[in-house]
């Protein structure tokens, strides 16, 4: 759940921000720099994955629901499978299932 400030509310918290990282360090911060990147301690002696200096990468786990989605579509785009049973598999009404594929652009 995300709270959004009013934006006067987030400048006046961003430049105070700037002003106790300007006094600790000598230097400002550009919105996209990473005031504390993590160093390579972090990720147990192993280097991050493609390159990122996050610990929580994505993994193709992250995609099951996407993957079987587009498994289904192929299924049924061609014929190997009922609109009837794509729609047990995704766990959806057969008329919701009418109006997913009515938006599908065939291609």
């Amino acid at each position: 759940m995300s709270t959004k400030l009013p934006p006067k509310e987030g400048a006046a918290i961003w430049a105070k921000f700037q002003r106790a990282y300007l006094a600790r360090t000598g230097s400002t911060l550009k919105k996209m720099d990473e005031p504390e990147r993590l160093g390579p301690k972090a990720f147990h002696g192993r280097p991050p994955d493609r390159g990122t200096d996050e610990p929580e990468k994505l993994s193709e786990h992250d995609f099951v629901e996407d993957r079987l989605y587009r498994l289904v579509r192929q299924a049924l785009e061609a014929d190997a499978i009922t609109l009837h049973r794509a729609a047990k598999i995704l766990d959806r009404s057969l008329a919701e299932m009418r109006e997913l594929t009515a938006s599908w652009v065939m291609g």
